[in-house]
């Protein structure tokens, strides 16, 4: 995440998982950061589903101006987690999001 300033405050967001974080700044930019930088911030199913519900509801928050989105480490992020796939089983069909 950008460095922030002395005089600045941010409201820290629970997205439910772990490995997507996320804090609207006071300028109301919503930063969400993909926090698996082992896994240059490889997309798992968990994750796809917390920034699934966090978009909308970042959306209806009359602070959160933009959206930023940012990935941890060296990387924004490598596509989806293929050593993760096979366990972790389809993903739903457009009808079922």
């Amino acid at each position: 995440m950008a460095e922030a300033r002395a005089d600045s405050t941010e409201r820290v967001i629970d997205t439910g998982c772990s490995e997507l974080l996320c804090a609207v700044d006071d300028g109301g930019v919503a930063i969400v950061t993909l926090h698996r930088p082992e896994a240059r911030n490889a997309l798992t199913m968990d994750m796809k589903r917390a920034l699934w519900s966090l978009l909308p509801a970042l959306d209806a928050d009359p602070q959160a101006r933009c959206v930023l989105l940012t990935g941890s480490g060296r990387a924004f992020c490598s596509g989806g987690d293929t050593k993760r796939m096979q366990s972790e089983g389809k993903p739903p069909s457009l009808e079922d999001r």
